[in-house]
């Protein structure tokens, strides 16, 4: 986890460290090169961000594919809302979908904006489902804990 510090130390700068996105880069390689769920996901938000979207998506995948929530609502974004040769619906769809079944707050929210203005098909009710589930786990999330990880804008957590 600290090699994750000090790589969102230098991304943000802080202190007398002044932003640095190559040093922030090397200290989340390292972490993913030890196989830290969170240093990949970092990694790979990292290069979206600098709009390296397919090094972003391979990171994605894996990290997906080790069943990290995250990881699987930012490549079902990737998807969805990402540069026009990476769009496929149907993929983003599904990967929100399972982000949301393992309690991924945000995933729940697109996937209700996804099916009310019609991008997974005109389902009004299937997007209020999802709409209302998000809404119950964010309130329950935030009344036992107002600071937990898992109510971070950016969907980021440690499992």
């Amino acid at each position: 986890m600290s090699l994750v510090y000090l790589g969102n130390l230098y991304r943000r700068g802080q202190g007398s460290i002044s932003p640095d996105l190559g040093e922030a880069e090397r200290w989340f390689r390292k972490a993913a090169d030890e196989g830290l769920l969170v240093g990949i996901f970092h990694l790979a938000i990292l290069y979206m961000n600098q709009e390296r979207f397919v090094e972003s998506e391979a990171l994605l995948k894996e990290g997906s594919g080790r069943g990290y929530s995250p990881a699987t609502y930012w490549l079902g974004r990737l998807y969805w809302r990402g540069p026009s040769f990476m769009r496929d619906l149907s993929e983003a769809r599904m990967l929100l979908e399972r982000a949301a079944a393992k309690g991924h707050i945000w995933a729940s929210r697109d996937l209700a904006r996804g099916y009310a203005n019609g991008e997974f098909g005109f389902k009004p009710l299937r997007g209020a489902r999802f709409f209302l589930r998000g809404a119950i786990q964010f309130m329950r999330v935030y009344q036992s804990d107002p600071k937990s990880q898992r109510l971070r804008r950016d969907g980021a957590w440690v499992e």
